[in-house]
């Protein structure tokens, strides 16, 4: 038969049918239609309550009920034939094969196959056996397994059903895109135009599920009720599209379809599009694709077979909002799970909400089928402070077992957050640092205390912090800036109060914010006094340091209320050390008999009001008097005994009792030469070190000419280092201290030198000789042999030390023997002697 003439005779099958029904004459053209032989053989697999005929060359199979040999695929008992499987390879356009032999939308697979595995009887355990064949096409794999088998459900119910499976093997080197589509022709008894039931509902309407929204089950109803429900009382078969522990080898296809028979049985194109029309000789189409690398392989299953009557009702279980909870939503979602062994029935659902009925009709009510669950989104806002009674009146199964009793719970509403009230200060004048105090309070579901956070002249503050309290009874709170150690508010500024979070307890979909308020007050009175110099724990160096205090009030000073102390001297404006300044200034200037004590100084202001009568606190403060200066020890060469080395450091320790050091100001003054050379040596320059406590540095970076055995004067000066607050210079410390340079007589060693002979050992003589450690004199060491003939005249200085190597001016070695040295320092000859050489 042609393609045109199987779509030719498909138009006239529904013709037929929707002319004169369903009936032997409509089954017998079908049977034509596909090409099925009256006397074709096929093999019969079973157990106690189904029965699986299955054609060993095609592998199509069609299956009813024992012992009664009701159909449940068309044409049981007799053989197998409308029921197809489609397979495809890299291909998601139109079908590439089909198990058929006289299909023309697809190739017949058996024509195609290189390898085919012929359909054969298998045992399987507990009796029972199963069907197994297939075909290698294009080097992939498809087999086809069909096996009776039993499903008991938690009840104890036992159904028997087909379990249907297909394995598909990549046995290319290259990858491939295939796919598996199953055409069942569904009739339950009699009825070739069974209705199929989902969790979508029942109806014969053409319906196509894409993964992730594939029903879990089907169920085909031999019989409708006049109200378009199924007949519970009635045959039906159930088929399991996903795994459960039911069912756990089913495997979630990618597509499923209910439909009619004549268009899906002939389906030239890989996937059917529907137009939601009506069907009438059912039948479901069950899609599996996947992408296997080469050698890669999967498995598809699924179940059709004996539904079972249902006789559990669902289970309803509330879950948002939760039974007597507060929820901030007033437009919150009510929502409940709705789960049934079978299919649950949506046009049964009827949901009260505050007395009112609704059912799935109503925009408010939506059946969310794939998920279970029911969810009702009020049109008006519930109010607020109400309490919400929701009854789930009704819900039965697609079997007519209704819920057995309502189910019912109520929440409770809080629309809105915590109140703000009796703020204080509101609206007038306030101290600098005063403390804010109001309600917060929320009718419903009471406060948060942990959540409060106050704004403050844009500044957040959260609770709890020092100086901010709560009573949750009463709702009053407090915020006490002094006591949270906050700095005051300048004059006359204006502060805007805000509680800007207080969580109201509610348990979903809150919290709220607080409700809209806001607060300010202009700072003035009472005075609030302000020590601005020195600033309290401050430092001074100053021994008639002055105090300055600052006193703010909005209604002006109370001068009379005045009384300063100083320690334990008290001063009040009649003394003319302590006068009061326009701009609120008190200042105190200490007289010329007035000296502080070094060490620690109490300021205390006694209690200062305002011309209103508002009084401040008693104000105390602390500072610091230092008048000691520095302490100069440890310091180094000192004589006796007389400095004899020729390097040497000068140093000394630099500490004060309460300051740092002012390094920068350290001046040393090296006085020598008769006290008529002054050489200054300051803290910057470069060979200067500074080591906490120690100054030094080598006295030969100075640049002075020591004589030898005189007395050399060291002159220190340096100030400690006041903070920056004090406006005295640091205490000086000028000190001395004193050394004598030693007596330095003629001496040349070692003698005899041998060089060369054990290569840097003694090869070198070193002279010393009086005031070599002179800078301004001019020095020669004259070399001369036994003949008087000059040899070396060493003009040169090595480390600091005067030396000959035994190398005449040419730097030639001289030969071995005796020779005269003679040092002559300026115009006077120093030192003479004799120097050995041996080689």
């Amino acid at each position: 038969m042609t393609r045109k003439g199987a779509c030719l005779l498909c138009g006239v099958l529904v013709l037929a049918m929707s002319v004169f029904g369903a009936g032997d004459d409509y089954h017998a053209r079908k049977l034509a239609m596909v090409g099925r032989s009256p006397t074709k053989t096929y093999t019969t697999i079973s157990n106690d309550s189904i029965a699986i005929h299955i054609d060993t060359e095609t592998g199509q199979f069609n299956l009813g009920t024992l012992p009664d040999s009701t159909t449940l695929i068309f044409a049981f008992p007799s053989g197998p034939g409308t029921s197809n499987t489609v397979f495809n390879i890299d291909n998601t356009s139109t079908c590439d094969y089909v198990n058929e032999t006289w299909a023309s939308f697809a190739d017949p697979i058996m024509d195609y196959a290189s390898i085919t595995f012929p359909f054969t009887l298998f045992p399987a355990s507990g009796g029972s056996s199963y069907v197994e064949g297939g075909w290698v096409v294009d080097n992939v794999r498809f087999m086809q397994k069909i096996y009776p088998v039993y499903l008991e459900r938690p009840d104890g119910k036992i159904a028997g059903s087909c379990y249907i499976e297909y394995r598909v093997a990549n046995l290319d080197a290259t990858a491939h895109q295939v796919g598996v589509r199953l055409q069942m022709d569904t009739m339950i008894d009699d009825n070739d135009a069974a209705r199929v039931a989902t969790i979508f509902g029942y109806n014969n309407y053409e319906q196509v599920f894409i993964a992730p929204d594939i029903p879990g089950v089907y169920s085909a109803f031999r019989d409708t009720l006049p109200d378009g429900n199924p007949d519970p009382a009635s045959l039906k078969a159930t088929g399991y599209l996903s795994p459960s522990p039911l069912v756990p080898e089913a495997v979630t296809p990618d597509r499923f379809a209910l439909g009619s028979w004549p268009d899906f049985t002939s389906l030239e194109p890989w996937y059917f599009t529907t137009a939601g029309g009506e069907y009438w000789d059912s039948a479901v189409l069950i899609w599996w694709e996947d992408y296997l690398a080469p050698g890669d392989s999967v498995i598809y299953g699924t179940y059709y077979g004996i539904g079972l009557p249902d006789y559990t009702p669902p289970v309803a279980t509330p879950l948002v909002p939760a039974e007597d909870i507060w929820t901030a939503c007033a437009n919150t979602d009510i929502a409940l799970r709705i789960e049934d062994d079978e299919i649950v029935n949506e046009s049964s659902i009827e949901l009260e909400v505050n007395g009112e009925t609704y059912t799935t009709t109503d925009d408010e009510l939506n059946w969310v089928a794939m998920s279970d669950m029911l969810v009702f989104t009020p049109a008006v806002p519930f109010a607020n402070n109400s309490t919400v009674d929701v009854s789930l009146l009704t819900v039965a199964d697609m079997e007519g077992n209704a819920l057995e009793e309502p189910v019912s719970w109520s929440f409770k509403v809080d629309d809105e957050g915590a109140a703000v009230t009796d703020m204080h200060p509101n609206g007038g004048l306030a101290p600098l640092l005063p403390t804010l105090t109001c309600k917060i309070f929320d009718d419903e579901t009471g406060i948060d205390e942990s959540t409060i956070e106050i704004m403050v002249d844009g500044i957040t503050y959260y609770y709890p912090m020092a100086g901010m309290t709560y009573d949750s009874v009463s709702g009053d709170f407090e915020f006490d800036l002094a006591a949270a150690g906050l700095p005051p508010f300048p004059m006359g500024h204006t502060v805007e109060v805000q509680v800007t979070r207080a969580d109201d307890r509610v348990d979903t979909c809150g919290p709220h914010a607080p409700q809209p308020h806001t607060w300010s007050f202009v700072t003035s009175t009472p005075p609030v006094p302000i020590l601005l110099m020195p600033g309290d724990g401050d430092t001074t160096t100053c021994e008639d340091q002055k105090i300055r205090i600052h006193l703010s009030g909005g209604s002006g000073i109370d001068s009379s209320s005045i009384v300063l102390w100083i320690d334990s001297d008290s001063f009040t404006l009649d003394d003319p050390s302590l006068i009061l300044l326009p701009n609120d200034t008190l200042f105190y200037d200490p007289s010329a008999a007035f000296t502080y004590p070094t060490g620690e100084v109490t300021i205390r202001l006694n209690p200062v009001s305002d011309t209103l009568g508002a009084a401040s606190d008693t104000a105390e403060w602390h500072f610091w008097v230092d008048l000691l200066p520095p302490v100069m020890s440890n310091e180094s060469p000192t004589s006796p005994p007389d400095v004899a080395t020729f390097n040497f450091d000068i140093s000394m320790d630099i500490t004060d009792n309460m300051l740092p050091i002012d390094v920068d100001s350290i001046r040393v003054e090296i006085i020598n030469n008769n006290n008529r050379d002054t050489t200054v040596v300051l803290s910057s320059d470069p060979f200067t070190t500074w080591a906490d406590p120690t100054f030094s540095f080598p006295a030969n970076q100075t640049g002075v000419s020591f004589n030898d055995g005189e007395d050399v004067i060291v002159r220190l000066l340096v100030r400690d280092l006041p903070p920056a607050t004090s406006d005295c210079a640091g205490n000086k410390l000028d000190t001395s201290f004193t050394f004598t340079i030693a007596e330095t007589p003629c001496k040349r060693s070692p003698n005899p030198i041998t060089p060369g002979v054990s290569p840097g050992k003694n090869d070198e003589v070193v002279f010393e000789f009086p005031n070599m450690r002179k800078t301004d004199l001019e020095v020669h060491i004259y070399i001369y042999d036994l003949r008087n003939n000059l040899v070396a005249d060493i003009d040169r200085r090595r480390s600091g030390e005067w030396r000959w190597d035994g190398k005449d001016q040419a730097k030639n070695d001289v030969a071995q023997g005796t020779y005269i040295y003679l040092i002559k320092a300026g115009d006077e000859t120093a030192c003479t002697g004799t120097i050995s050489i041996a080689r």
